[in-house]
């Protein structure tokens, strides 16, 4: 799931960095 992180990632870490503020939960 590379290409669905980059895809998704974006969106994905405006609502993680939102939700835990200062915590990446990013498993890269």
């Amino acid at each position: 799931h590379c290409h669905v992180v980059q895809i998704s990632g974006e969106s994905y870490r405006l609502k993680d960095k939102k939700r835990v503020g200062i915590q990446p939960q990013i498993e890269s």
